[in-house]
């Protein structure tokens, strides 16, 4: 898949998680709770290609991935992020949130203690080592490994290049 394919594709992919997991079914969480209804689930496919079960909506985010965190907060669900990496210092509403460790290798104890419902973490570049994927997913917590961005500047257009922004973003 061509790299800007890749971002289009990481950014739809943020959209859809933020849109269906969380804002269209904020306001029905309560009472689904209070019913005693068994949380609902859908299932994704990540950057890396990986199906991945993860909760409708998310409650309980861990983002280790700044890229993602500033979009879920973009789009008004910021509120449901629990906890970052080390690292993370934008957007500001971010800053109080727990810190887990580095964004590849993480503090297992730390993203347990906090009872995540989703781990959002880069899927390439400054990905999470394997055997961290595998201890979150053995502690029950769905692991998303997402691509936001370009990882070289080289694939962006140059100055001198003619790129009509509609087609360049959206192919």
């Amino acid at each position: 898949m061509e790299a800007k394919s890749k971002v289009i594709y990481a950014y739809g992919l943020i959209l859809v998680l933020i849109f269906t997991l969380g804002l269209g079914q904020l306001a029905l969480a309560p009472a689904i709770q209070a019913a005693g209804i068994k949380e609902r689930r859908i299932t994704i496919t990540d950057s890396t290609g990986r199906l991945v079960r993860v909760p409708c909506p998310p409650r309980r985010i861990i983002s280790v991935n700044g890229n993602a965190s500033e979009l879920i907060c973009a789009f008004g669900a910021g509120k449901k992020i629990i906890g970052i990496s080390d690292t993370t210092n934008f957007p500001p509403q971010l800053k109080d949130k727990a810190k887990v460790g580095k964004v590849m290798t993480p503090s297992i104890e730390k993203i347990a203690a906090l009872k995540p419902d989703l781990f959002i973490a880069y899927g390439s570049g400054m990905a999470l080592k394997q055997e961290i994927v595998s201890k979150l997913q053995k502690l029950g917590i769905p692991v998303v490994l997402l691509d936001c961005g370009v990882n070289s500047r080289q694939e962006w257009p140059k100055p001198s290049q003619k790129t009509e922004p509609k087609r360049f973003f959206c192919p």
